[in-house]
C-alpha cells in the first residue's frame, strides 16, 4: 500500500566505516530529494554483535569493539550529529545491555583488544556496551541534541542465545522481540521534552548508570 511504499532500508555493515560512510551518504541523497532540508527525527544505534573468539573485520578492527561502538555507535552517531541538530524534536537512541554493569570501561588496548590480554567474548561485549553508555553521556554534556541509552531486556533472539549458551535459563522469562523494542520505540515518539538527556532508560524509566554492592543494590547516576 502507499504506506509500505514510503518504508525504504538502507542495509549495511556496521562493523566497517565504509559500509557506515556509504549508508549515511545515502540517506543523505535520498533526504535531499524527499525534503527541502535534511531532516532525521531519530536515530538508533542498536547493533548488537557477539563473537566467542577473537575476529576481525576486512578493514582489521575487532569486529565486537567496531560494530557495536567504534562504527555503529560512534561513526553513525558523529556523521548524523549534524542532521539530527537541525531537526527540531530530534533524538539519538543508543542501545546498549545490562552487560555494562558488569565492568568499567578499560584501557584502549584492552577495550580495542589490541593488547597482550587473553581475549574474552563476553567481556569485549561488556566493554562495547559501556563504551556506548559513555558517548550517549558525552554527546548529552554537548547539549544539542537529545542523547539517551537504553537496555531492552533480555528478548529471546539468536545473540542472547550464542552470547549466553546455557545461562540463558537463569534470565528466563525472556522477553519476545516487541517487549525487547517497545521501549526504544517509546524513546524515538515521545516528546523529547520528558526525556532525561544522558540518561540510562530502562522500560520507560532512567536507571541508575553505576551498580554496586551485594545483589547490585547500590546505585547512582
Amino acid at each position: 500500500d502507499a504506506k509500505r511504499a514510503r518504508v525504504h532500508t538502507l542495509p549495511a555493515d556496521c562493523g566497517l566505516e565504509c559500509e557506515v560512510r556509504r549508508c549515511w551518504m545515502t540517506f543523505q541523497n535520498h533526504s535531499s530529494i524527499t525534503h527541502s532540508v535534511n531532516r532525521l527525527d531519530a536515530l538508533v544505534c542498536s547493533n548488537g554483535s557477539f563473537y566467542g573468539s577473537k575476529e576481525l573485520t576486512s578493514e582489521g578492527i575487532e569486529k565486537t569493539f567496531a560494530s557495536n561502538l567504534l562504527y555503529g555507535t560512534y561513526l553513525f552517531g558523529s556523521l548524523a550529529m549534524a542532521t539530527l541538530e537541525a531537526t527540531a524534536g530530534s533524538r539519538l537512541v543508543i542501545v546498549s545491555g545490562w552487560e555494562m554493569y558488569n565492568t568499567a570501561f578499560p584501557d584502549w588496548l584492552t577495550a580495542t583488544a589490541t593488547g597482550d590480554r587473553e581475549y574474552d567474548g563476553m567481556s569485549a561485549f561488556a566493554f562495547a556496551k559501556s563504551g556506548q553508555v559513555l558517548v550517549s553521556q558525552q554527546w548529552a554534556e554537548a547539549d544539542k541534541v537529545v542523547v539517551v541509552s537504553c537496555h531492552p531486556g533480555w528478548p529471546d533472539t539468536p545473540l542472547t542465545e550464542r552470547a549466553y549458551g546455557t545461562l540463558r535459563d537463569y534470565l528466563m522469562p525472556l522477553r519476545s522481540a516487541w517487549q525487547g523494542a517497545e521501549g526504544i520505540a517509546w524513546l524515538c515518539t515521545t516528546p523529547v521534552s520528558e526525556l532525561q538527556s544522558g540518561a540510562f532508560y530502562f522500560d520507560r524509566e532512567p536507571q541508575p548508570v553505576h551498580l554496586a554492592g551485594r545483589f547490585f543494590t547500590e546505585g547512582s547516576n
